[in-house]
C-alpha cells in the first residue's frame, strides 16, 4: 500500500497575532498492491475519518477529498 497526501490549510491571524487554522482539507491518495471494491473502500474511508482521533479534536472543519478513478 502507499499513502500520499497534499494537505491544505487556511490560517487566519486575530488582532493580537495569533494564528488559528479556520479549514483543513485532505487530498489522500492511496494505492492498494490487490484491487479492492470501490464501495468497500470509500466505507472504511468515512468509518475511519469519523473515528479520526486528530480530525475530532481541531477546532475547524477537517474536509477529505476522495479523487474519481
Amino acid at each position: 500500500m502507499e499513502y500520499h497526501d497534499s494537505p491544505e490549510g487556511t490560517l487566519t491571524m486575530d488582532a493580537d497575532g495569533i494564528g488559528k487554522f479556520t479549514s483543513i482539507v485532505l487530498n489522500p491518495a492511496v494505492v492498494f498492491l490487490d484491487p479492492m471494491d470501490e464501495s468497500l473502500l470509500k466505507s472504511l474511508h468515512e468509518k475511519a475519518h469519523q473515528h479520526c482521533f486528530i480530525a475530532n479534536t481541531l477546532n475547524c472543519p477537517v474536509e477529505v477529498k476522495i479523487p474519481n478513478h
